[in-house]
């Protein structure tokens, strides 16, 4: 009997969630979407688009056509860190939350070639999400309302 709870235990204890301390290698560089792809690409991951995505994604969408802005930090091992929910437009459509939610923003990342030191970046994102739950993201030169108004 005690095998048994000393192996539930042993389960148990590896089941928890760990919290990742950040790692920052030299300065913190700002970037934007397709800027950042310079010093780190994303991992792929399998929960992309489940049930709670998808409510999440609908949430922001509720009023029609989104802009989202928000930041984060990829850190020096290429875990997201700090997301932040900057500005919607329409204003208060969902707050860092939801965002978290809606599974927009990979939480590992690899570093590219050409970012051998590993520097961490603070990303600031822009996006557009549409009723269809599509997304269409500006370039990073494009004022984002001017961007939104086409599509």
């Amino acid at each position: 009997m005690k095998y048994i709870y000393f192996i539930i235990f042993i389960f148990l204890l590896g089941c928890q969630s760990k919290n990742i301390e950040p790692s920052y290698k030299g300065k913190l560089i700002s970037v934007g979407y397709t800027e950042k792809l310079k010093y780190w690409q994303p991992k792929p991951y399998s929960s992309r688009n489940n049930s709670k995505v998808i409510r999440a994604k609908k949430k922001f969408v509720s009023q029609g056509k989104v802009i989202v802005i928000y930041e984060y930090f990829i850190d020096s091992s290429g875990n997201t860190q700090n997301i932040n929910l900057l500005k919607t437009i329409p204003e208060n459509v969902a707050d860092t939350s939801v965002l978290m939610k809606a599974n927009l923003i990979y939480p590992h990342w690899y570093p590219a070639n050409t970012n051998k030191s590993l520097h961490p970046v603070k990303v600031t994102e822009r996006l557009v999400l549409l009723p269809d739950l599509s997304i269409a993201i500006p370039p990073d030169d494009m004022d984002i309302v001017d961007f939104a108004s086409e599509i």
